[in-house]
């Protein structure tokens, strides 16, 4: 949901839009030039306009500090983010920006928000003055009050320079209505001189009018404020000698608003006789201080805008106490007529005391038919009418005589106003009316105040009324209309008040259950009965249900609060606990426990326990329950807001009267809203009981539970049209879901969504049974006791429907109902077919589908087609940038097409069938990095958590509506690579069908396997590499399941194994087995080893294969000799040949026979190494929204930990400053900030411009223009993933940056240690030695940002700085890890063996490490992560940084980095445009890795090979190569024919939506088709969304080549949202070039496999050595490094091999090969026969053994 910051930076880029846009349509835009007016005001917007605003440019200040002042008046209209005042220069906002929502104002500077202390109330002037001072920041002076703005009195200006333009002021958003206001009397001037002045009376020029921005009409109009009086202000008139009094100058504008004093010049204060009174100056204060007694005037001058002034007050001093001034005071100075209300006279000394005078005071009325005094024993005023009157009292007290007035406001009844707890009558209804009296004030009184209340009806046939104890009750009789008066007497006055009330026969729309159908209801409790899982569903919701059945009706229907209680998700986040304070936090973002059935309304903090509210608010919420059952406070006992729990702590200490607890220092609590949240309604009690109880229905058919459900959401449709939280405002301290809007009913407009639908689909559940006797007598005894109308069946289901299901539409369209995408669609969706009844149904549907905006305050339509179109990317991702919000729009979107599915009253809208629907459904698999891991993007997870995005009951639902094989393989990967207990949903007719499919697709394809991706639309590049086989490899016969033929008894034990109970040599038994396909097989024999088993020959199809002696113990796989196998059945036969002598039998326990062909064997081979997946990913993608600013992000993921953690999701997802100064911002991200600050914030993705993934490179390079697009930054990263072997790698990062001052390259690694080479790092500590400050001075606090951090650097949430000032050009940091999310199994942050480690080859000018703090509320996250930050500093700076990041496990394998340098032309290249970095290995191994962004470079490096392109790899061992890669360019030596790219121009492409897309393209020259396959096509589109694909397919057609695309469309958005007829904007057009850079990798082949092995015939005991080499076709050696190598022995029985020494054991021959496997091929040499015998003499001979490649599956 887009945030309150969102919107407003949405507003300034669409001014920004604006500004560059010089067509309008007729109307928009309107310049002034010399326009004539009289006596008026300026208007921005109108009560239901879409932006109007205003702007005028003027010469900026000739000094930094100036004033601007101004009139503002509004309407009492919905504001919502109306812009008060801001000053645009065209580039960005200077000084101050305002905005108001209600009443309320905030000062934005950029992503920061201030609340202004000060409110404004609708159809009153206001004057503001805003002071811009040269130290960068503003005081702003609301009606002459200074305003605090966000805790203080001076806010940093918002920009940096001087302005230059009035505006822009008013309405700026296009999609929403801000509201409407007036401005006038703008003046800008310094103390000395008037700038620029503007009243709006007289000619108008340059003035520039947005669409309803113009002069007011009607004229409004405020005069130019001008001083009405200037005043001395004394603290007492007389005191007594050698005491100080302050003095103050004040004045009154005849606006009625303070003068700003600072703005008076000259300012001198005087005493006519400084002997009796001296007058001092203490800064802007003056003082008074009395010397002797007498009497002299005080005089002050001062000028104010060029006039003088002059003003005096005589002050007296006296030794002896005497009356100076008398004061009165009154019990109400607002009496009701008829009232009577006390008056005292104070007497104020000179010595500071007071006394109350009771006699010789004479009390005079201004007007005694308003008030007449009365004296007696005490004085007393009577309100005699309404009006105003002053009260003068007049006495002498020593010799003086003195004067004292007090103003009165008598009130009197105006009205009288009927409310009604219903706006619906219906026949059998009774209720009664609430009355309340409207003063001459407009204040209320309520209905006990008034007396002699009538009530009559003037057809009592169809309504009959009556009085009882003074309220008054309706009865409605028949159907028709009457006229009920109503009259009520207060003070004097009565009033009357007529009416007409309209009843109509009680009907209800719905006819049968829609949602849950008779057919899905069956369903249900057939599967309930059938399966296990099921019945277990069932079971589940029916235990909750029977809990809270077990309170009864009663507890049930007074679970339901109603508006009069707030409802907040949060107690007080920024401080946490009342007793323990932040030390919640680690709970988590909602952490108080509840338990409603045993301590109802009690909150216990996790942490210290300690429960609140304090007092029993249970009583005291019972205490104020109404006729109607709902709270009304003034009803509530207020002896029981008193802290019974702690009562030490003092008496009001955590008290909370539902409105919540303030204490001392202003801090507020709201400990009742957040339990009425959490507890009762979203989460709590009121939802778990609704959705099991509608569940145990559905699922049972048992009447119990729907009766109780029944009960719960009539109560609940009592209170529902009335809850709303637009009351309870974020700046009281409730915070809900809204989004910053103040929207929704029970809580949060987001949030509502989900609630609300709860409600509707059990009303759908119950809907046939709420005839039922039991429900109505309950619901009609509460009704008739609480007034609530007719409870029969129909009544009930009328509540309901009139109650929650029509609240629906209108509450969606208010954007009460409104959340993230799709959620109030899936709501409103639920509604209408829930109601199922027409036009009613259609109208919401329709609406739905219709497009619209989703604003703060308003929805226009669903917009689901145009959403699909223009808001989910070609990937499937909507635009919030966070996987998990993206998700979130599936889920909802599933829930819109599953209420239509087969809907009859809705046919054409199936989602289903709508492409980009489908494609959301595979949005999620690509971010898939590992098995465990997926990549962390935005608001999404927590820090460096396991995560899948990937919803599994989803991906089924997916798979049974398209039955794509790719999701069937990630159902199976999800459900642990097995089929079992996958089923679809309990309503589905054949819910386990799709386990039996899935398992038909992985027969057919295999498991999931991931490749690199890149999703272009999104922004996600991801290089995957590596397995982790957790399947059953090979053919699997099992034997109890095979014929046999057996000599002794074959008996079958547990497990399917088989015991053969031989008693004898000779005993034998023996297998058939099939096999499928004639093939080389390795074979493995399942067996359990014991003390009882023998010694067997084993033997296939009468060729003996081994000896296995199966004495021992434990289940065991026995390798057996590989053997070839034709198609049909074979033999296996066991025959016993004896025992050893700890054997005490023959016997043989055998389980299964398994199989490897070649194919198997390779896996097997890789399964033995475990899980060697690794990833590297780049996100380039949207930043706003629930996304960070962090394009080109890298991560990396390897050894089975995420070694580089994203933080994740926010502590809140709000504008608190550690969201928006450190995780969202560039620097906590492993990217690169510029100029300390954070990266533009915009919908957009980058424009990738490499991708490969060969063998041994994998590779991604990305342009990101539009990262700090405002500050004309190029900005670029290359990272590739360069391979080792089939466990190691590491990654090579070209990161350029040009343009700013200052770059900062961040890297952080996961929790752990950091230890650096190369660096002299130096602690910022005190004289202590403990750190002190932040990464953003010594001085600074840690989480406080600097005043002078005007751009958001973030520096203050990096704390334990070490720094480097003088860093050498290479350096090293190294993280050793733990495992903080127990990811490996061995406990959480567990010690690891596991690093990263950087090393930076480029020049820096700083480097420091420091410690950065993830969310601290997210259970499990670290505590902290060690960051480094790599700074370069310089003017117009281009910088390259050039760094090699190292994951390895225990030791490193790589021995040293160093960059190399380069020659072009004969001379040693200088520049940033290219770089090699060289990394040595300890085994000889070189790799060279290149890297150019000019291709017009020809590069030399050590004068080993030549380079023209843009990335390569040239590999080697002791000088000797081996291995080439290059992309997009080529090697010197290589052959000329090898092409680095494919370039041509699009000629069509596919301009539908459509699941099969194509681009058509013609080539400059003709491309080899199976060499485009597989890779990217990078169109040149010159838009701000790049046209980057990949290639599926290709085929020729005619001189031209369709590319297939797959379901990846080609179009961007609707050309027009509001006319689908006018077609689609596409990501390219005709006629555009493209480019397809191709990578071409050569390894050199292994050549050869020497063995070494003397006496190739041994006798038994004898040892002789074997030893091998291998190399590769150039002559290089291959190494251990490079892959795994093993000497097979096929027969250990005969002979055993270790450390290289041979054994012969017995008789027999055996054979040795070589094994290698590398990079997902395995390679195996010739055999080398060993035989055992008693050999003649021992000769060296050395074989060289042919090899034969096994390619992977």
């Amino acid at each position: 949901m887009l945030h309150k910051k969102i919107v407003r930076l949405c507003a300034t880029l669409l001014i920004a839009m604006f500004l560059y846009q010089p067509v309008y349509g007729v109307g928009a835009m309107i310049t002034s030039k010399t326009t004539s007016i009289d006596g008026n005001a300026m208007q921005c917007g109108t009560m239901d306009s879409l932006k109007g605003f205003i702007r005028k440019p003027i010469d900026p200040p000739p000094s930094d500090e100036y004033f601007i002042n101004f009139h503002y008046i509004y309407p009492d209209d919905v504001m919502n983010d109306f812009t008060v005042w801001s000053s645009f220069d065209g580039n960005e906002y200077d000084d101050i920006m305002i905005s108001q929502t209600d009443d309320r104002l905030t000062a934005i500077k950029g992503s920061a928000v201030g609340e202004i202390d000060i409110r404004v109330e609708p159809d009153v002037w206001h004057n503001f003055l805003i002071h811009v001072k040269a130290d960068e920041t503003v005081s702003l002076y609301i009606n002459g009050e200074q305003a605090n703005i966000g805790g203080v009195f001076d806010f940093p200006q918002i920009g940096t320079g001087r302005m230059s333009a009035l505006g822009y002021i008013g309405d700026l958003s296009s999609a929403t209505h801000n509201g409407m206001g007036y401005v006038d009397n703008i003046r800008v001037f310094t103390r000395d001189e008037l700038l620029m002045e503007e009243d709006f009376n007289g000619e108008l020029a340059d003035w520039t009018f947005y669409t309803t921005a113009f002069i007011a009409d009607p004229p409004k109009n405020i005069p130019m404020p001008e001083p009405l009086k200037f005043s001395i202000d004394a603290e007492k008139l007389g005191f007594p000698p050698g005491e100080d009094i302050d003095l103050s100058v004040t004045g009154l504008l005849n606006d009625r608003t303070p003068v700003v004093m600072p703005l008076c010049s000259s300012l001198t204060v005087e005493s006519s006789n400084p002997e009796v009174i001296k007058i001092s100056q203490e800064g802007d204060e003056f003082v008074a201080t009395g010397v002797k007694e007498g009497t002299c005037v005080i005089k002050a001058r001062l000028t104010y805008e060029n006039k003088e002034y002059q003003v005096s007050k005589e002050l007296f001093v006296s030794k002896e106490p005497v009356v100076y001034e008398i004061l009165l005071k009154a019990d109400n100075t607002q009496p009701v007529q008829g009232e009577k209300t006390t008056v005292s006279v104070l007497a104020k000394y000179t010595d500071g005391s007071e006394a109350e005078l009771k006699e010789g005071v004479v009390l005079k009325s201004s007007d005694p038919a308003v008030i007449k005094p009365v004296t007696g024993d005490v004085y007393e005023v009577s309100a005699l009418k309404g009006g105003d009157a002053l009260l003068t009292a007049v006495c002498t007290k020593d010799g003086k005589a003195l004067q004292g007035t007090l103003a009165f406001h008598v009130s009197s009844l105006k009205e009288i106003e009927v409310l009604f707890n219903t706006n619906q009558f219906f026949k059998g209804n009774t209720g009664n009316f609430l009355l309340k009296g409207i003063l001459t004030n407009d204040e209320t009184v309520d209905s006990s105040e008034l007396e002699n209340i009538t009530c009559k009806s003037d057809n009592p046939q169809v309504v009959t009324v009556s009085v009882k104890e003074g309220v008054p009750f309706y009865e409605v009789t028949g159907i028709g209309g009457a006229s009920i008066t109503v009259t009520a007497t207060l003070g004097g006055v009565t009033k009357s008040k007529t009416f007409q009330l309209t009843a109509e026969e009680l009907t209800f729309s719905k006819t049968k259950s829609t949602i849950y159908t008779e057919e899905k209801v069956a369903a249900a409790r057939r599967n309930a009965e059938k399966y296990q899982w099921a019945s277990s569903t069932k079971y589940s919701v029916m235990n909750t249900a029977n809990y809270h059945i077990t309170y009864g009706y009663e507890f049930l229907w007074s679970l339901v609060t109603d508006q009069n209680i707030p409802r907040s998700y949060a107690v007080n986040q920024p401080l946490g606990c009342l007793n323990c304070g932040k030390a919640i936090d680690k709970f988590g973002n909602y952490p108080y426990n509840a338990n409603h059935f045993n301590a109802p309304w009690k909150l216990e903090c996790p942490n210290c326990r300690m429960r609140f509210p304090t007092n029993d608010f249970a009583a005291y919420y019972k205490s104020g329950l109404d006729q109607n059952h709902n709270f009304d406070p003034d009803l509530a006992d207020k002896s029981l807001l008193v802290n019974t729990l702690y009562p030490e702590k003092g008496e009001k200490w955590g008290v909370d009267d539902g409105y919540g607890y303030t204490d001392e220092d202003g801090n507020h609590y709201t400990f009742v809203a957040y339990y009425n949240h959490w507890h009762l309604w979203h989460g709590g009690v009121i939802s778990k009981a609704i959705t099991s109880l509608r569940d145990a229905y559905i699922y049972s058919g048992n009447m119990k539970y729907a009766r109780a459900g029944a009960i719960l959401l009539d109560r609940i449709a009592d209170v529902y049209p009335d809850m709303d939280i637009w009351t309870y405002k974020k700046q009281d301290g409730f915070l809900n879901s809204d989004g910053g809007t103040n929207r929704g009913k029970v809580i949060g407009s987001i949030w509502e969504t989900g609630l609300v639908e709860n409600y509707l689909t059990a009303y759908d559940a119950f809907f046939p049974v709420l005839d039922d006797p039991e429900i109505v007598e309950f619901l009609s005894e509460k009704a008739e006791q609480y007034h609530l109308g007719n409870k029969d069946g129909a009544g009930i289901r009328r509540n309901i429907e009139d109650g929650i299901i029509r609240q629906v539409y209108p509450a969606v369209q208010n954007a009460q109902i409104r959340g993230n995408n799709g959620m109030h669609q899936s709501t409103l969706a639920t509604a209408a077919v829930v109601l199922d009844s027409m036009p009613e149904t259609k109208e919401w549907l329709d609406f739905n589908f219709k497009s619209g905006v989703s604003s703060a305050s308003n929805v226009t339509g669903g917009n689901i087609l145009a959403t699909f179109i223009n808001d989910v990317n070609r990937d499937g991702h909507g635009n919030e940038a966070a996987p998990g919000y993206n998700q979130l729009w599936l889920s909802q979107y599933i829930g819109v097409a599953n209420t239509l599915a087969g809907y009859e009253l809705y046919p054409a809208a199936d989602l289903y069938e709508n492409p980009k629907f489908r494609k959301m459904f595979f949005a999620m698999i690509p971010l898939m990095l590992t098995d465990k891991y997926s990549a962390i993007i935005g608001d999404s997870a927590s820090t460096g958590n396991p995560t899948r995005y990937v919803d599994m009951n989803q991906t089924i639902l997916a798979y049974q509506h398209y039955k794509d094989p790719l999701l069937a393989q990630v159902i199976y990967f999800l459900n642990n690579n097995s089929t079992e207990g996958i089923h679809g949903d309990i309503f589905h007719e054949d819910p386990e069908q799709v386990a039996a499919d899935i398992q038909q697709v992985i027969d057919e394809y295999g498991p999931l396997v991931l490749k690199s991706d890149n999703l272009t639309g999104y922004g996600l590049s991801v290089l995957r590499d590596g397995y982790n086989i957790t399947i059953d490899l090979g053919i699997h016969h099992t034997l109890a399941e095979l014929p046999y033929t057996a000599s002794a008894d074959l008996e079958t034990i547990r497990s399917q194994r088989l015991l053969f109970n031989a008693q004898d040599i000779g005993d034998s038994v023996q297998f058939t087995f099939n096999v499928l396909e004639s093939n080389d097989y390795e074979i493995e024999l399942g067996c359990v080893k014991s003390g009882s088993s023998g010694d067997y020959d084993v033997y296939i199809d009468g060729k003996k294969i081994s000896t296995v002696n199966f004495h021992g113990s434990g289940s065991v796989y026995v390798p057996m000799k590989e053997v070839s196998l034709d198609a049909g059945d074979h033999e296996i036969r066991f025959v016993c040949k004896g025992k050893s002598e700890q054997s005490s039998g023959y016997g043989l326990t055998l389980s299964d026979l398994v199989l490897y062909d070649p194919d198997a064997q390779h896996m097997k081979d890789i399964a033995d190494l475990g899980d060697t997946q690794k990833a590297l990913w780049m996100y380039y993608g949207v930043s706003n929204g629930h996304g960070h600013s962090d394009t080109l992000n890298l991560g990396i993921n390897a050894y089975g930990l995420d070694l580089t953690p994203e933080l994740g999701y926010p502590e809140y997802a709000d504008s608190n400053p550690h969201r928006l100064e450190w995780v969202d911002n560039t620097i906590s991200h492993n990217t690169v900030m510029v100029d300390r600050s954070g990266q533009d914030i915009l919908n957009k993705v980058e424009m990738p411009l490499h991708f490969d993934e060969s063998n041994y490179v994998r590779l991604t390079d990305v342009d990101a223009p539009l990262a700090y697009q405002s500050k004309n930054v190029d900005y670029r990263r290359t990272a590739a993933m360069i391979k080792i072997n089939d466990t190691d790698f590491y990654t090579v990062d070209f990161f350029r940056v040009q343009g700013g001052s200052e770059h900062l390259y961040s890297f952080h690694g996961a929790e752990g240690t950091v230890t650096t080479e190369g660096l002299d790092l130096t602690p910022q500590t005190d004289s202590k030695g403990e750190y002190v400050g932040t990464y953003a001075g010594a001085d600074t606090e840690f989480g406080i940002r600097p005043k002078e951090d005007t751009a958001n650097s973030g520096f203050h949430w990096l704390t334990k700085v070490r720094r480097d000032t003088n860093p050498s050009e290479k350096f090293s940091v190294d993280w050793h890890v733990k495992d903080t999310w127990n990811a490996l199994g061995r406990g959480k942050s567990s010690a690891t063996d596991v690093h990263i480690r950087l090393t930076m080859l480029n020049q820096t000018d700083d480097v420091a490490i420091t410690t950065g703090t993830p969310p601290r509320n997210k259970a499990g996250n670290p505590k902290e992560l060690e960051y480094l930050m790599a700074v370069r500093s310089g003017n117009n700076l281009d910088s390259l940084f050039t760094s090699v990041i190292e994951p390895y496990k225990g030791e490193r394998v790589i021995e040293d980095i160093s960059k190399v340098l380069l020659t072009a032309d004969g001379k040693t290249y200088e520049g940033n445009d290219a770089a090699c970095v060289k990394v040595s290995f300890k085994d000889g191994r070189t790799d060279y890795v290149i890297y150019s962004v000019n291709d017009d470079l020809v590069l030399t490096v050590n004068k080993k090979f030549t380079f023209k392109g843009f990335f390569g790899v040239y590999s080697e061992r002791d000088d000797i190569p081996f291995y080439t890669y290059v992309n997009d360019g080529v090697f010197e030596s290589e052959d000329e024919s090898v092409e680095a790219r494919y370039t041509g121009k699009v000629t069509d492409f596919t301009k539908e939506i459509s699941l099969k897309n194509q681009i058509t393209v013609k080539f400059d020259r003709e491309p080899e088709i199976s060499n485009i396959v597989g890779r990217y096509i990078y169109i040149k589109n010159n838009d701000v969304r790049n046209a980057v694909y990949r290639i599926l397919g290709a085929r020729k057609q005619n001189d031209q080549i369709l590319l297939e695309i797959g379901d990846v469309t080609t179009i961007k958005a609707l050309a027009d949202s509001q006319d689908f007829t006018k077609g689609y904007l596409y990501y390219m057009v005709e006629g555009q070039d493209f480019v397809i850079p191709l990578g071409n990798e050569s390894m050199s082949a292994v050549d050869e496999v020497i063995i070494s092995l003397k006496n190739p015939r041994l006798q038994v005991s004898g040892t002789t050595n074997l030893s091998y080499t291998v190399n590769y076709e150039s002559g290089a050696e291959f190494t251990e490094l490079d892959g795994y190598m093993e000497v097979i022995n096929t027969n250990p029985e005969i002979a055993m091999l270790q450390d290289g020494v041979v054994t012969a054991l017995k008789r027999g021959k055996t054979e040795f090969y070589v094994k290698i496997r590398r990079n997902g091929e395995t390679v195996r040499s010739d055999r080398y026969i060993l035989e055992v015998t008693i050999p003649k003499g021992n000769k060296v001979k050395v074989r060289t053994i042919n090899c034969k490649v096994e390619m992977p599956m």
